[in-house]
This record gives structure tokens, C-alpha cells and sequence, in this order.
């Protein structure tokens, strides 16, 4: 660690990962960024992950702080992350997925280097369930800069949400992970990130998402019900004041996802 680098808290959700969170944890350890918080919060688990953590906080004293809940669900739990967190910086990691070691060195450094930036993005890994790993942003798609002004390019910008740290001052002034949801914490703030903050994107793998059978973002239903309430939360926003007809389209095209 540099004298004076700045605290990033790493927030690690987790409900019933017990065969990946001690590798989730041990990614945010191996990080060549030193100056970390690292948060785990067991969001009611009811197999072995709150056991695996409290095994992982003992053997790292002072590295992993460990928090138990009910189960709350995961925007819930994310916004207890915001408000335990004393970092400077802050982002989440789920706990079936992995953070590559430059993760956050890389984006501190773009953070620091400039003091307009609210958060920065990147591209990542997604690994499937026969060990190959692809890259998640088609080379078609890097969005850079991703920080748009039109309404519609913030909602089609290709992004990996969990990619995201953010200046945790960001959250004093565009909020918190809506409440209203309970499993997609992505759906409505990363428009809500790309409208009202400056964002900037790096061109490098440095989150790896794991693709299995249990990943909530699987279960079909679950999103479109969310997606469709974030629409209509999207679509009276008073950026889309102007866009009636583009407010209607978010809408319906959640309506047919």
C-alpha cells in the first residue's frame, strides 16, 4: 500500500454460495490494491455460506468484516453495504463471481487521476460451467465514452453493472439502490448512473461473472417483473420529459422482454 491511497470498501452479498464464496473473497485479498474494506454480508443463507465466511473472517482477522442478516434480498443488502462502508471508493462483488488482481488498481488510478469522474466501468469475463471464459462486451459495443447525454443511448449502452466502482459521495447525490426492487439492483441504476453521473470505461476484463445454473439472473420471470417496474419508474424520470414517445417505448419493450 502507497501512503495515502484512498479506502475502497468491496461489499460481498451472499445467499447460498457456499461452493464459490471463499473463492469470491480470496479474489478481493489477492488484489494488488491494498488499502481495502472488505464487507461480506450473509443475506439468510440456509446452506454453508454463513459457516464458509465466518471460517474465512477467522483466518484473516481484521481483513473481513462479517455481517448477518435476515434474508433482505440483495438491494437491501447492497444499500446496508453503502451505509456500513467507510471507503472513499465503493463497489460490490457477488458472491459467485471473482475480481481480477488489477481490478481495483486500475480504477483508482482513473479515479484519481481525474476528479470529474463519479465511477468507472470495465469490461469482464463471463465463465461457463465447462471452464471457458469469454469476454462480456462485444467489441461492437465498447462504450466509450460511456457516459451519454441522450436518453436512449444511456439505456442501450453495454455495460456490465457489477463492473462498476463508484466515488461512494455519488450515492448522497443520486441515491441508493431503489428498495422497490428486491434481486436486480441493475435495472434501473445503471440508467439512472449513466444519465446523472460522469462515467468513464476501461477496455480490460477485470471482473470475472460466473454463468451456473443458480445465478438469479437466470430466473426468467423474476427479471422481466423487475424490468417492467423499472420502466415505468425509467419512464417518468424528468429526463424523458421531453420523449413521450421514447418514455412509452421503454415500457413496452420491457413489457415484450
Amino acid at each position: 500500500m502507497v501512503a495515502g491511497d484512498p479506502l475502497v470498501t468491496v461489499v460481498i452479498p451472499a445467499h447460498n454460495h457456499e461452493a464459490f464464496v471463499e473463492e469470491a473473497v480470496q479474489s478481493v485479498l489477492d488484489q494488488s490494491y491494498a488499502n481495502i474494506e472488505l464487507i461480506a454480508v450473509d443475506d439468510g443463507s440456509t446452506d454453508r455460506t454463513a459457516g464458509r465466511l465466518e471460517e474465512i473472517a477467522a483466518a484473516y482477522p481484521g481483513r473481513v468484516r462479517l455481517l448477518t442478516q435476515e434474508n433482505r434480498g440483495l438491494v437491501r443488502t447492497l444499500n446496508r453495504g453503502i451505509v456500513e462502508s467507510r471507503g472513499a471508493y465503493w463497489c460490490q462483488l457477488a458472491s459467485d463471481d471473482r475480481m481480477e488482481p488489477d481490478n481495483l488498481a486500475s480504477k483508482v488510478a482513473l479515479l484519481e487521476a481525474d476528479p470529474r469522474l463519479d465511477a468507472v466501468c470495465s469490461d469482464s469475463y463471463c465463465l461457463e460451467p465447462d471452464g471457458r471464459r469469454r469476454r462480456m462486451v462485444p467489441a461492437e459495443a465498447k462504450p466509450d465514452p460511456c457516459r451519454v447525454a441522450d436518453p436512449l443511448d444511456a439505456l442501450r449502452a453495454k455495460v456490465f453493472f457489477p463492473s462498476f466502482l463508484f466515488r461512494r459521495s455519488l450515492f448522497e447525490r443520486i441515491g441508493r439502490f431503489d428498495e422497490a426492487f428486491r434481486y436486480y439492483e441493475d435495472v434501473e441504476m445503471k440508467p439512472r448512473v449513466l444519465l446523472r453521473a460522469r462515467v468513464a470505461y476501461l477496455d480490460e476484463p477485470l471482473v470475472t461473472w460466473r454463468r451456473h445454473g443458480a445465478n438469479t439472473s437466470r430466473q426468467a420471470l423474476l427479471r422481466r417483473r423487475e424490468k417492467l417496474l423499472a420502466a415505468e419508474k425509467i419512464a417518468a424520470w424528468p429526463e424523458f420529459a421531453a420523449h413521450p414517445r421514447l418514455a412509452r417505448r421503454i415500457v413496452a419493450d420491457a413489457c415484450l422482454a
